[in-house]
């Protein structure tokens, strides 16, 4: 017998708010994630590091839940539940078993909604993104990472690091996050999706009273436009080892040639057998 076709569905909540889901049925777990369109690309200059902040402090408190209730609830749930910012994407997400969707849900729409961002929390994260930034600037390895954007996408939001520049981060206070949130928290820019064994239409029942009424009257941002900078840029560290990064303009994310271009990068550099690391580093 052949397997059963993956059912895709999708809902779109009066306000705006997208609810995807494929239904798994010999799963038994369920995995959700809230997808806000909104990363470090959306940052002004001066609001840099504000949408990694801004994922911190979710899980930090609501009006219903502390920061010990959450971590309790997700570890009552036998879930896992977490969340990572990028430079065009928030995402906060959580995975348990079907039988506990419905608190899943309530409890992941109430710290992606509805986080207080109390000034004492406010302090303590700081110190735990400076601490971020700090160790990423220790790290070789990620900081070419982080070189390569600014420089290939320099001038533009593109470039700047997702994590923020310290300075920033030791300014921003809490009336910076609740503003930054306000502009760029939109019900258009949110996307539920759902997997595993679970019925569409009862998680479009369960998310609809706490989604309904999350609305946003402020104008929308339109993103800049991008610029990119070609060339050979070094960093001199006093170092053992040398770091390098190779890039260029690719596929767009939706082109159908990309599963072509990811095998090419394999073969080419993706992981222990490429013939990048093979020739470069073993021979």
């Amino acid at each position: 017998m052949g397997k059963s076709p993956t059912v895709y569905r999708k809902s779109t909540l009066p306000n705006g708010i997208r609810l995807v889901t494929e239904e798994l049925p010999h799963s038994q777990a369920v995995s959700l994630g809230v997808w806000l369109e909104v990363g470090s690309r959306d940052e002004a200059v001066t609001e840099n590091g504000l949408s990694h902040f801004l994922e911190h402090m979710a899980f930090k408190g609501t009006d219903r839940r502390t920061a010990y209730d959450i971590a309790r609830e997700i570890d009552q749930l036998g879930g896992l539940g977490n969340a990572f910012t990028t430079r065009e994407n928030t995402c906060f997400d959580i995975k348990v078993l079907e039988g506990q969707l419905a608190q899943a849900v309530d409890l992941l729409i109430d710290l992606t909604i509805h986080p207080l961002c109390q000034p004492v929390d406010v302090e303590r994260e700081r110190t735990v993104i400076l601490e971020e930034i700090a160790a990423q600037d220790d790290n070789p390895e990620e900081l070419v990472q982080v070189h390569f954007a600014r420089e290939f996408w320099q001038g533009c939001a593109l470039g700047r690091s997702i994590l923020g520049e310290a300075e920033g981060i030791a300014r921003f206070s809490r009336e910076d996050l609740l503003a930054y949130r306000r502009a760029n928290y939109r019900p258009d820019n949110i996307v539920v999706a759902g997997a595993g064994l679970l019925d569409h239409q009862q998680l479009l029942d369960l998310l609809g009273p706490a989604l309904a009424v999350f609305e946003n009257g402020a104008p929308p941002r339109e993103r800049e436009a991008v610029t990119t900078h070609p060339g050979d840029y070094l960093f001199n560290r006093e170092l053992e080892q040398a770091h390098l990064c190779l890039g260029t303009r690719a596929l767009a994310a939706g082109d159908e040639r990309r599963f072509v271009a990811s095998l090419m990068h394999i073969i080419l550099g993706g992981n222990m057998s490429s013939r990048l690391f093979q020739v470069i580093r073993e021979e």
